[in-house]
C-alpha cells in the first residue's frame, strides 16, 4: 500500500516530527475497513490511531479488524462525518497529532460513469464520489487538519492524478491554512498516464508549516490556536469520554 509505505519512510526519517516520548499519534479520515490505520499501527508499535468514520458499519468493522489483530488497545475508532460542523469540537481533545492520512472519495463526478462494471455494482459509489472535481472531502481534510496537527505535522492522501495541481491551486487561496505541498508520488495503470483508467492514483504529501503556524497561532482567532499551543506547552490531551453524538468504539489509551 503506498501510501502506508510513504508515511513510514517520513516517520523514519523525521522523528523529530512526532512526540519525543512517544510514537505518533494519527487520524485517519474515513477509515472503511481500518486498512490503514491498522497497517500503521502494525508497522509502527508505539503509534496510536483515531480513525474516523460517517457510516456505523465502518466503525463497527474497523473495531473487529482491530480485536482480530490484537491492536484495540491503540486504536480509537469514532463515528464522525468530517463535514459536520462540530467536527473539531468532537475532535480537538486528542490534538495535537502528527499524522492525518486518508484515502478519501476523488473521483470526479463525471468519471462516475466510467468506473468498471464490477466497481459500480459492488462499491459503495458515495464512498467514491469526489464531486465535480473530486474535491469535496479532500478540502474539508485540508481546512480541519491545520487545527489538529502539531506545528510540523503532515498530511498524506490518496487522490487522483489530476489532484496535485488543484491542491496546489486551492491552497495559494487559502494560505492561512499555513499548509505546504511538498511531495507527490503517482501511479499509473500502463508506463504512462492514461486518463481513461480508474485505477490510476496519486499520493500528495502536505506539511505544516512550523514557524509560520507558531506565530500565526498566537494570533486571537487563528484557526489552530488550540493545536500549535497546546504543542508549544508541550500539553498532550489526554481524551474524554462521551462527545455529544459521537459514538465510539474505543481501546483503552
Amino acid at each position: 500500500m503506498e501510501l502506508v509505505e510513504w508515511v513510514l519512510e517520513e516517520v523514519a526519517q523525521r522523528p523529530h516530527a512526532v512526540r519525543a516520548q512517544d510514537g505518533p499519534l494519527i487520524l485517519e479520515v474515513g477509515c472503511g475497513s481500518g486498512a490503514i490505520a491498522l497497517s500503521l499501527l502494525s508497522q509502527l508499535p508505539q503509534s496510536q490511531v483515531i480513525a474516523v468514520d460517517k457510516e456505523e458499519a465502518a466503525v463497527t468493522l474497523t473495531h473487529e479488524n482491530a480485536q482480530r489483530l490484537r491492536l484495540q488497545d491503540r486504536i480509537r475508532v469514532i463515528r464522525l462525518d468530517i463535514t459536520s460542523e462540530g467536527r473539531c469540537t468532537s475532535l480537538l481533545p486528542w490534538s495535537p497529532m502528527d499524522l492525518v492520512v486518508s484515502n478519501p472519495p476523488y473521483v470526479f463526478r463525471k468519471d462516475m460513469e466510467q468506473l468498471a462494471p464490477e466497481i459500480r455494482s459492488y462499491e459503495d459509489l458515495v464512498a467514491l464520489d469526489g464531486g465535480d472535481e473530486g474535491m469535496d472531502i479532500i478540502t474539508h481534510i485540508l481546512t480541519l487538519a491545520p487545527r489538529l496537527l502539531n506545528a510540523s505535522g503532515s498530511i498524506f492522501l490518496e487522490v487522483d492524478p489530476r489532484h496535485p495541481e488543484l491542491v496546489s491551486s486551492w491552497l495559494q487561496s487559502h494560505p492561512d491554512l499555513h499548509l505546504s505541498l511538498v511531495g507527490v508520488r503517482e501511479d499509473f495503470c500502463g508506463s504512462a498516464p492514461v486518463p481513461a483508467c480508474p485505477e490510476d492514483y496519486a499520493i500528495v504529501w502536505l506539511l505544516c508549516d512550523h514557524l509560520a503556524r507558531i506565530l500565526a497561532c498566537w494570533t486571537p482567532g487563528s484557526p489552530c490556536v488550540g493545536a500549535a499551543q497546546g504543542e508549544v506547552k508541550s500539553a498532550f490531551l489526554s481524551p474524554s469520554h462521551g462527545h455529544g453524538s459521537v459514538t465510539s468504539h474505543d481501546g483503552c489509551f
